[in-house]
């Protein structure tokens, strides 16, 4: 495999690890918020987003041209 191969295939990895990892911070702002605190709860969502924009970052540095559309 070529090298830009490897490292789309590394992108799409750590697309889902952010995905992952948002859709974890997400759960925890809701508990946060079904207990009434509300601080930690901004703080999970903050974390979530950052991992949520994370991840499309490297998914647009994945060409779409690699896909057979």
């Amino acid at each position: 495999k070529s090298e830009e191969t490897l490292k789309n295939i590394d992108n799409h990895k750590n697309a889902a690890l952010h995905h992952e990892l948002a859709a974890k911070f997400h759960l925890e702002a809701a508990r946060h918020y079904e207990s009434g605190n509300y601080s930690e709860a901004e703080q999970s969502a903050f974390i979530a987003q950052g991992h949520y924009t994370l991840a499309g970052q490297l998914q647009f540095e994945t060409p779409a041209s690699l896909f057979n559309w």
